[in-house]
């Protein structure tokens, strides 16, 4: 009874954790064929799965080393302004079409992966306390995670194709994100050295991230 629980409890800890994931899911595959969205949803983050099991395993070691939130902070920015750029898997120009479906799905894999890799450092470490060494305990609740975040990203997938101006406040979600790894990596301690420094941080980069797309696709003369 006492697995069960445990493993209730893990599951609630990475969903509860994971909805940036099912954002980025969402605006990785939005624009596929509807065919391959569920099948990149699914084989990216059941990938990304695989890697945080073995970014959980090595947690204790290295995650809370400096720089290494700061790199993490920088990759998913670099993320962030990908998807909301003209020519993107997320935004692509109307009169453009995909040269390669097949490179475009592995490029919303690859996203997918990357950004769930940059973003799960507090997953990883919650899920790590909360699994306690328990090897067995960490990768079923992880697997069990996988259909209700790939079914929460269908849901934010349908909102911005309805509404498409989402993306923009999408983005700037994980451009927050973003700054605020920047801000709290302990080897740069700018959100212990600067009273408001991660909000600050993650402010400009939020921003930073929405001015470059709407920069991108203002209209040219």
């Amino acid at each position: 009874m006492q697995t069960v629980i445990d493993l209730f409890v893990l599951v609630w800890i990475n969903i509860m954790l994971s909805g940036d994931n099912a954002l980025v899911i969402a605006m990785a595959t939005r624009r596929l064929p509807p065919g391959q969205r569920r099948r990149a949803a699914v084989f990216g983050a059941a990938a990304a799965v695989a890697l945080r099991i073995l970014l959980t395993i090595i947690a204790a070691r290295w995650l809370t080393k400096p720089y290494i939130q700061a790199a993490a902070g920088v990759a998913l920015l670099w993320i962030a302004v990908r998807l909301i750029l003209p020519g993107s898997a997320t935004l692509p120009p109307a009169e453009e079409q995909p040269e390669s479906p097949q490179l475009q799905w592995w490029e919303a894999v690859g996203t997918i992966v990357l950004a769930d890799v940059t973003m799960s450092i507090d997953n990883v470490l919650a899920v790590a306390a909360a699994a306690q060494g328990n090897l067995l305990l960490l990768v079923a609740g992880l697997a069990l995670s996988i259909p209700l975040i790939v079914w929460g990203s269908d849901l934010i997938r349908l909102l911005l194709n309805r509404m498409e101006w989402l993306v923009y406040p999408g983005a700037g979600l994980l451009g927050w994100m973003a700054g605020g790894l920047v801000a709290e990596d302990p080897g740069l301690g700018i959100a212990d050295q600067w009273p408001g420094g991660a909000w600050w941080t993650a402010g400009l980069a939020a921003c930073a991230v929405v001015g470059v797309g709407l920069w991108k696709r203002w209209p040219k003369d």
